[in-house]
């Protein structure tokens, strides 16, 4: 399993695109106590958050989601965001990134933000 450990989060490949056929991307996030990753878009991709353990702020476009364990929510492409563990807990979550994109796997896994 392809893993990026680095200044605060870990992230690990779940099923690469190619896996899925060009489907989608999956990694498992996990970030620790105030981390937050740099704004950013994805011009062509569309990214589903789904917490499996603590709480994780989502700023998307000019708004806030919070989401909590078992809690989901989609960022369509083009639209700006990032997320924040503004906690003093771990945080994990699962990324789905569709389609998949052999060129976000290797941006995520060598650094780049999710």
């Amino acid at each position: 399993m392809k893993t990026f450990n680095d200044k605060g989060i870990k992230i690990e490949m779940v099923q690469s695109q190619i896996e899925t056929n060009g489907l989608l991307t999956l990694l498992k996030v996990s970030v620790q106590p105030n981390f937050e990753n740099k704004k950013h878009i994805h011009s062509n991709l569309t990214e589903t958050f789904k917490v499996t353990d603590g709480t994780i702020k989502l700023r998307v476009g000019e708004g806030v989601i919070c989401l909590e364990q078992g809690e989901a929510f989609s960022v369509n492409a083009g639209i700006p965001h990032h997320f924040i563990n503004d906690t003093d807990k771990n945080v994990s979550f699962l990324v789905c990134v569709m389609p998949g994109s052999s060129e976000y796997e290797d941006l995520i896994l060598n650094g780049g933000d999710i």
